[in-house]
């Protein structure tokens, strides 16, 4: 069983493996065995997920608080993908830290949220659409399990220009400057920019993966299966980087970044960098599509390398392209093709 976000599996002095629930702001929680019971860690670890350790208390039932500690003991929540859950988990940390987590659901209204979005839209366009989308689902919940008779964030639109956009040529340039090869924070970027997949696909990244030149990836958010050849740029990395882990991103101590602490430990190497809040770890898998379709790659190219399905989706992400770059490149293709011949 491939363990989700935040359990760790540790060997105790008698070899017996040993799955602890391990999160930043609560308390380490120990969990049963799935090989043995299955449905007894799923229990567990949701109970776990609820966070009712960190707030010190049950919340009270028909509030905000009480319905995403619902939500998150649902088999709603239980369904989605790991990478999905913590995505959701983020929200939802966001949304229980707020004073509005006392509000009753049935109180709560669209206005609350689109004033909501715009408050977190003035600084983080794409995590304001983030909590939106957790709010159509926490409010679609709500009704099924009677709480309400509709969802007030259902109309709720996104913020135009919310998605996370690509790092700039200068951008890419500025964090390479502050953060030397051989650091963690420059094998992260590397291992982002070079290979094009998500934070969680690269925390999961070992050596053993590594064969023909290339890194093997199965996609965790599609499934999708892919080889992906080494740059000799994330090569010149990887050459640095000591071979402590079985994974390629690891602590000191030796074991793997979650995707989580990843990304945390890449917001806070942008940070240093003295980046703007634009440029985030996701943003690199986008300047990888865009640095592709710049070089000539084709639309099937450029999917064989981040996993997409569709062309409408590598559109998405390559639209940030240089323009004129691509403009000039596209001419260069029909200068030798000559003249037309003017009708007599």
């Amino acid at each position: 069983m491939k363990l989700p976000p935040f359990v760790q599996m540790f060997r105790d002095r008698h070899g017996k493996a040993r799955l602890y629930f391990r999160k930043a702001g609560l308390p380490r929680v120990a969990l049963p065995n799935p090989a043995k019971d299955r449905q007894a860690f799923l229990r567990a670890y949701q109970t776990a997920l609820t966070g009712r350790l960190n707030v010190g208390h049950d919340p009270k039932v028909g509030t905000l608080e009480a319905l995403i500690a619902e939500y998150l003991r649902s088999s709603d929540y239980a369904a989605l993908k790991p990478s999905s859950q913590a995505t959701y988990m983020h929200a939802m940390d966001f949304l229980r830290g707020r004073e509005g987590a006392k509000a009753a659901v049935a109180a709560i209204k669209a206005s609350h949220i689109e004033r909501l979005r715009d408050e977190i839209a003035e600084k983080t366009p794409g995590k304001a659409n983030l909590i939106v989308k957790a709010l159509k689902v926490l409010m679609a919940f709500a009704v099924r399990r009677d709480y309400r008779d509709a969802n007030p964030a259902a109309e709720i639109g996104l913020i135009r220009g919310g998605e996370y956009r690509s790092w700039t040529d200068e951008e890419l340039a500025q964090f390479e400057k502050r953060w030397a090869r051989g650091t963690t924070e420059r094998l992260i970027y590397e291992l982002a920019l070079y290979t094009g997949q998500r934070r969680g696909d690269i925390a999961k990244m070992t050596w053993a993966d590594i064969k023909d030149g290339g890194i093997n990836v199965v996609q965790e958010k599609t499934g999708a299966k892919l080889w992906v050849p080494v740059h000799p740029s994330l090569a010149s990395e990887l050459a640095k980087t000591p071979r402590t882990n079985a994974v390629l991103v690891g602590t000191a101590s030796g074991t793997g970044f979650t995707p989580r602490y990843l990304g945390t430990t890449f917001a806070t190497a942008i940070d240093g960098a003295g980046l703007p809040a634009g440029c985030v770890l996701h943003g690199l898998r986008k300047a990888a599509a865009r640095r592709l379709a710049e070089a000539g790659a084709t639309d099937a190219e450029i999917m064989s390398i981040t996993g997409h399905r569709s062309r409408h989706e590598v559109t998405r992400y390559t639209r940030q392209a240089n323009q004129p770059l691509m403009a000039t490149s596209g001419m260069e293709r029909v200068k030798n093709v000559g003249f037309v011949k003017p009708v007599k």
